[in-house]
């Protein structure tokens, strides 16, 4: 007797439950699917084959595999995002980058040299700097200091070529990105394994992230206004330890109002500190989405 064929999501394809829709994510190509229940059976698994989502056996199902070699997201000693602002032209928050009124200043030598010790034993993933054409030098150090796999540079007046390169030749190995030129591209992002994962445990705009002001303030996110610590007063190692970090980093869609029950919340980003800015709440999702998972639209 022959055993019944049935449909199976294909290993790399994961199925995610919104109110009302729901969303495939194709890990291998990089995409993901949103789709409405409310056509028969019969075209949606047309649309799914067409899309090499399924596949039909009546043999053995391959486990959902996650590499072996991904980061461990249950260690929480480490720093996935370091965002170090060099000079104080302060802004009110990431997206609009409008400034405050007052003096520039800029974060000292003793700051950065605190900074840099306090790091030395914790990994650091991705510094993210905030600097000035005149902030070079400073920018010098931290790559020359910092044992990290990638550095984005956002530098208001725009990074010249010229320094770009030298930064990238002097920076053994490091990823250099010009931030503002990643900013041109977000649109053309794609899904990726690490942070779909990710992003079911932690908020995937300020998980494992550390921001550090220009006096050495230490907080979730340069844009924040709650102050965990300063660098130069506080072992920064004692305050991941001990969990001063966590409500921000642990914050993920799955416990904020509005996201979920949303199909695509682990596919968008999150700007946490400008959701809590325009409400004043910290689980809620920020105004600037206009999809409602309850209605699909």
């Amino acid at each position: 007797m022959t055993a019944e064929k049935k449909d199976y999501l294909k290993p790399y394809v994961y199925k995610v439950e919104g109110a009302v829709n729901f969303a495939l994510y194709d890990m291998l190509n990089g995409k993901f699917f949103q789709i409405s229940p409310d056509g028969s059976v019969e075209e949606l698994r047309e649309t799914l084959l067409k899309e090499g989502l399924i596949f039909e056996t009546s043999g053995i199902v391959p486990n959902k595999i996650m590499r072996s070699d991904m980061w461990d997201i249950q260690n929480n000693l480490h720093i996935r995002v370091l965002q170090i602002r060099l000079n104080g032209r302060r802004e009110d928050y990431c997206w609009s980058r409008q400034k405050k009124n007052g003096d520039r200043i800029f974060i000292s030598d003793r700051c950065l040299d605190q900074l840099i010790e306090k790091c030395r034993y914790i990994p650091v993933n991705i510094i993210r700097i905030e600097a000035e054409q005149e902030d070079a030098y400073k920018i010098e150090k931290i790559l020359r200091e910092f044992n990290c796999k990638k550095v984005e540079i956002y530098i208001e007046t725009c990074l010249k070529p010229d320094r770009l390169e030298y930064f990238k030749r002097l920076s053994d190995g490091k990823e250099i990105v010009n931030l503002e030129d990643a900013r041109k591209k977000m649109k053309e992002l794609k899904v990726e394994i690490f942070n779909f994962f990710y992003s079911k445990f932690f908020n995937p705009c300020l998980g494992h992230q550390v921001a550090v002001d220009t006096n050495g303030e230490i907080k979730c996110c340069l844009w924040s206004e709650e102050i965990l610590g300063n660098i130069e007063t506080d072992d920064l190692k004692d305050l991941i330890i001990r969990g001063v970090f966590d409500k921000y980093w642990e914050l993920s869609k799955t416990r904020i109002e509005g996201c979920k029950d949303c199909e695509l919340r682990v596919a968008c980003d999150d700007c946490r500190v400008f959701a809590m800015k325009s409400s004043g709440k910290t689980d809620i999702k920020p105004p600037y989405c206009e999809y409602d998972p309850y209605t699909g639209n």
